[in-house]
């Protein structure tokens, strides 16, 4: 992703705990979120104009490329088409999907192989795990029917998802948003709070994530944290129990399960093709977490070599993977 694009995008951010707040409020964090989400807006509107330019066979604006727009996109506007969704309006629907893939899934991503590579002997179960449900491509036996079992690695793959969860567990904040619309009380375990109509509420999932009285040793990095075992059968099972890093009720994240596939999928496919080891001779130092509105920034980079069949490249893990040869 552009760096520019990154840090429009770490701005609008701040739009998320604001609530019903006037966009006329004069604090410079709050309008420059406002700017932010109207450039992204723009942004998109500008691509759905072009994507529909391309695929009505129009002159396209500014002569872009088009052979690089991703299929869910071209999908994406077939469906705007559909139900004439105007594509002035189409920026503002797809905004959601822009943010929660950058401020969740990519993030996500980047953690998640940290914590498998520099957790002693994970890769190596990790490995054994998900090889039935990840092809062994390499270079040399790539072929074009080569594809993931993402239902195997979903339902079949309990250690893999129970990284996964953990992983949600220990660098996400999410936050749930209510807006009370009659009177409530809410016993907090001391006293009743009672709530009035025309107000909000909001609920930090990440203080349940790090209770002690939840989450057995919650600052430590537990592997199968999530994987339990039916004493009567023998069954294992995974299941996210108190964590809801995809909020609650009405307002859960919409696109929850294509996340989590994409996630499960890309580590897999990364733990299946490359040795990762850090450059820094002292072994791996992880990076401090930088609070956010969804899943933690890292405070810098982490600098490592990778391995693939038996060709040396340098990578560098700074929320995305860039090899050079």
């Amino acid at each position: 992703m552009s760096p520019i694009v990154a840090s429009i995008i770490r701005q609008f951010a701040d739009l998320a705990l604001c609530g019903d707040v006037c966009s006329w409020v004069p604090i410079k964090p709050y309008q420059n979120a406002l700017a932010a989400r109207r450039r992204l807006q723009d942004a998109l509107v500008g691509l759905y104009r072009r994507i529909d330019q391309h695929q009505n066979g129009k002159p396209i604006d500014y002569d872009a490329e088009m052979d690089d727009i991703g299929q869910v996109a071209i999908e994406r506007h077939r469906l705007f088409a559909q139900y004439n969704v105007p594509i002035s309006d189409r920026g503002k629907f797809e905004l959601g999907t822009l943010w929660a893939q950058n401020a969740n899934t990519q993030p996500l991503i980047f953690w998640l192989i940290l914590f498998v590579y520099s957790t002693p002997g994970l890769v190596e179960e990790l490995r054994s795990e998900v090889r039935q449900f990840v092809p062994p491509v390499t270079e040399l036996n790539r072929t074009g029917s080569d594809s993931v079992d993402l239902a195997g690695l979903k339902h079949k793959c309990p250690l893999l998802k129970s990284v996964f969860l953990e992983t949600f567990r220990v660098v996400s904040q999410p936050t749930s948003m209510r807006y009370i619309t009659q009177p409530m009380s809410v016993f907090d375990g001391h006293r009743h709070r009672h709530l009035q109509p025309g107000t909000w509420i909001s609920v930090p999932h990440g203080g349940t994530q790090q209770d002690p009285s939840i989450f057995a040793n919650p600052t430590s990095f537990q592997p199968g944290r999530f994987v339990k075992s039916d004493e009567k059968t023998g069954n294992i099972s995974v299941d996210y129990g108190r964590l809801k890093p995809w909020g609650a009720g009405a307002g859960i994240c919409k696109g929850r399960v294509l996340a989590e596939k994409q996630v499960l999928a890309i580590v897999a496919c990364c733990i299946m093709m490359w040795d990762i080891e850090p450059v820094n001779q002292d072994g791996w130092k992880l990076p401090g977490m930088i609070p956010t509105t969804a899943v933690m920034r890292p405070s810098h980079g982490v600098r490592t070599a990778g391995e693939n069949t038996g060709s040396r490249v340098g990578v560098n893990i700074e929320g995305n993977i860039k090899c050079s040869n």
